[in-house]
């Protein structure tokens, strides 16, 4: 008896790793097939694979609602396959990864996505090896959402819901303390024992929610604040269902005159706060103790993009937000 193929979906979503460059600007080309036929000539395997193609835009371009379709196309990929594979844009695949980290945290099938530093034609580009690395991957048979990356020297696996928002000016795929999952090496996958993350098995997301949801509306009710020097605080409306504060890099932030008088607006309007950035110190600084004590939830280790996420659906299905976000989901909690 002939071994069955392995049998993996490919969706294609648009990004820089199925663009072109046209008139000096580069755009999706309406040719994503490229990448799989690039790996067939250069791999012979027992590998099938199938396309879907829910929607063609740049990553920068990403909503809530693309999401949402997003995930509606991989629970019915996963149905027939082994493994999906996502070709996705580096701006946003942050969010995107986080968020299918959430809606898929029980996954029992391999969901990876990949992207690409240059279009496909550009010498300069790994998505070619950012793809092969995540058949390589989906052949490992790891339930989870991952997202690969290949920086020229190692090939790294990102859980979905720990990658970090890129830094300015690069490309490269991060996660939160440098605990990726594990690398790709000449076609194997080997775990990072630091990166490991429990599946806790908290389902903030059931699938029933998403089929019944028409539109994510957390995505834009959330106010997401960077702290800077002297920043603005913006006026604040029942419309906001959450505010996220990033700290600076030692969980500080200037909680002056301004910055207590936003807080106490938030109270008021029975807005909950939340802080990133600011667990995972032996000591913290006055000003932490100062925010805290004003009634600033200070999350714990995590990635900021993911936290947004996070926040934004648990608006969209209209659930307590400071009881599930005490909660890890998908491995997002150091």
């Amino acid at each position: 008896m002939s071994k069955r193929k392995m049998r993996i979906k490919v969706i294609f979503t648009g990004g820089t790793i199925g663009s072109k460059i046209n008139d000096g600007f580069i755009r999706p080309n309406g040719a994503p097939m490229t990448i799989i036929e690039n790996y067939k000539k250069q791999y012979d395997n027992d590998c099938e694979f199938e396309t879907l193609e829910p929607f063609e835009i740049l990553s920068e371009e990403i909503t809530g609602d693309y999401m949402l379709l997003l995930g509606r196309c991989v629970r019915q990929a996963l149905d027939d396959s082994d493994a999906v594979i996502i070709t996705h844009g580096t701006d946003t695949i942050a969010y995107t990864s986080a968020f299918l980290g959430y809606t898929f945290s029980d996954a029992k099938k391999p969901i990876i996505l990949v992207s690409s530093g240059y279009p496909l034609d550009d010498k300069r580009s790994n998505g070619n090896k950012n793809f092969t690395a995540a058949v390589s991957l989906a052949y490992e048979r790891i339930g989870g959402v991952y997202a690969v990356w290949c920086d020229g020297k190692q090939t790294q696996v990102h859980l979905g819901t720990r990658l970090l928002q890129q830094a300015p000016y690069s490309d490269k795929l991060t996660s939160v303390d440098n605990r990726y999952f594990g690398t790709i090496e000449q076609g194997k996958f080997y775990p990072n024992e630091c990166g490991q993350a429990e599946n806790h098995g908290v389902r903030l997301f059931l699938s029933n929610n998403l089929r019944e949801l028409k539109t994510l509306s957390g995505f834009g009710s959330v106010l997401d604040l960077p702290c800077r020097p002297n920043m603005y605080y913006p006026s604040l409306t029942k419309e906001v269902s959450a505010v996220l504060l990033e700290s600076y890099h030692s969980g500080t932030l200037c909680a002056d005159e301004r910055f207590m008088s936003f807080i106490n607006e938030a109270k008021r309007l029975d807005i909950p706060v939340f802080i990133s950035g600011a667990n995972g110190r032996d000591t913290d600084y006055e000003t932490v103790k100062k925010y805290r004590e004003a009634g600033v939830f200070a999350l714990p280790v995590a990635s900021p993009a993911a936290m947004y996420v996070k926040l934004s659906l648990i608006a969209s299905i209209g659930a307590d937000a400071i009881e599930l976000m005490k909660l890890c989901c998908g491995g997002d909690y150091i």
